[in-house]
């Protein structure tokens, strides 16, 4: 089954045109993301907080940031690349890294306003689905086909590693999640999701009961795991992926990104303008928003969520509301 993130790259072939997607990365960093005039309503892939920024990457190497809790966006300063920019992953308010099509990964020292070629140089096509790192040293970035590399330094240099053996060697990883006390794990297709305890040293196999793709996961405040994936699936393990129980998301749209508030109640968005929503026992409702576009990036703000995709970005109040 085909990875969602490679769906999402040919809809924006098809549907935004896109050209110099699969460029090379040394034509790519002589060019550079240009100022663009609709930024703001770019296509957007990923986001994350950046100390109290907001950074969020997606299309032509087009990188966004906020500094008023989503309220008003810029373009980062400089991108060295116009490749597609599928995820993003800030250690603080100063250190990042941006991964996407043709295997780029950016880094920045600087909250995001200036970014540099780490990795990427290379004539094939593969794209980097999602990408973590626990500190500025160690990170780990992962793709189709279990395609995972690790760095010790900060992305300087970058070193291949499975995450398993026999066919789940091949399986398509599309997110990565984390805590901060030695917990990583990746989402994965098929009902599978490999996980770490030792904060990615060793690697464990799990699956959900469901044979569907899985985009991906977090890791609760209680210490549970949560995934989710297509027709709405999502699963929740509270003893680190031995079982899993399903969760009524109250839809049946395919699930691409989710987030946790402090009271532990939990929303995803996905395909179709679809948001799901729990109470903090996880009890789920859904709405569709009106411009049933689909979202592929979720961050909390005061009183909200900001959601990411196409049209680049919608807020929304608690409980998320259709005008």
């Amino acid at each position: 089954m085909h990875s969602l993130r490679l769906v999402l790259s040919l809809t924006i072939l098809v549907l935004l045109t896109t050209r110099g997607v699969m460029s090379r990365a040394d034509e790519d960093a002589a060019q550079g993301a240009r100022p663009a005039r609709m930024a703001e309503q770019a296509l957007l892939l990923g986001a994350v907080r950046a100390g109290s920024r907001i950074v969020a990457v997606g299309e032509h190497g087009i990188i966004m940031l906020s500094d008023d809790e989503g309220r008003h966006w810029r373009q980062a300063e400089r991108v060295p690349t116009i490749t597609t920019l599928t995820a993003v992953s800030f250690v603080d308010a100063l250190h990042g890294w941006a991964v996407g099509h043709g295997a780029q990964i950016l880094a920045t020292s600087d909250g995001g306003e200036h970014w540099e070629l780490r990795a990427g140089k290379i004539t094939d096509e593969d794209s980097l689905f999602s990408v973590w790192f626990r500190d500025r040293e160690y990170g780990l970035a992962v793709g189709p086909y279990g395609y995972a590399v690790t760095t010790a330094d900060g992305g300087l240099h970058w070193q291949r590693i499975h995450l398993a053996a026999g066919d789940d060697a091949e399986r398509h990883l599309n997110g990565i999640f984390a805590d901060t006390k030695g917990t990583v794990g990746v989402a994965a297709e098929a009902g599978h999701a490999f996980i770490s305890t030792d904060g990615g040293v060793t690697w464990q196999v799990h699956t959900v009961p469901y044979n569907g793709s899985l985009w991906g996961g977090l890791v609760c405040h209680d210490g549970s795991l949560v995934l989710w994936g297509m027709a709405g699936h999502a699963f929740i393990s509270h003893d680190r992926g031995t079982t899993w129980t399903a969760l009524a998301t109250d839809s049946d749209q395919s699930l691409t990104a989710g987030a946790e508030r402090p009271d532990g109640s939990v929303v995803f968005v996905g395909l179709g303008g679809n948001v799901s929503y729990s109470d903090p026992a996880l009890n789920f409702k859904s709405i569709t928003r009106e411009t049933r576009q689909l979202a592929t990036a979720v961050v909390l703000v005061p009183q909200g969520v900001l959601i990411f995709g196409q049209g680049g970005t919608t807020r929304m109040g608690w409980p998320p509301q259709v005008p």
